[in-house]
């Protein structure tokens, strides 16, 4: 019998209770391959491509939001501009 806060790993909506569920700002970065003033300069211009949660001084990315970025490549609000012009 399996408990109750283990999920299967075929679901990558459901989170392992057992670990964070964030990430640090600057672990966000390393794993989107950008520099973390970089990713702060895209936080502060409200540019950052998914969702940055404010708790007390710290930022932090929710696991899910930068796992479905990076599968789906869209942000939030719709496409990542790959500067071609095209929408």
């Amino acid at each position: 019998m399996t408990s109750d806060r283990h999920v299967p790993t075929n679901n990558p909506t459901r989170i392992e209770m057992d670990e964070c569920a964030t990430l640090s700002l600057s672990d966000a970065a390393i794993i989107l391959g950008i520099h973390r003033s970089t990713a702060s300069q895209l936080y502060r211009r409200g540019e950052f491509p998914v969702p940055v949660l404010e708790i007390g001084h710290r930022r932090r990315v929710t696991k899910i939001h930068l796992e479905k970025f990076l599968l789906a490549g869209t942000t939030e609000t719709g496409a990542v501009d790959a500067g071609d012009g095209n929408p």
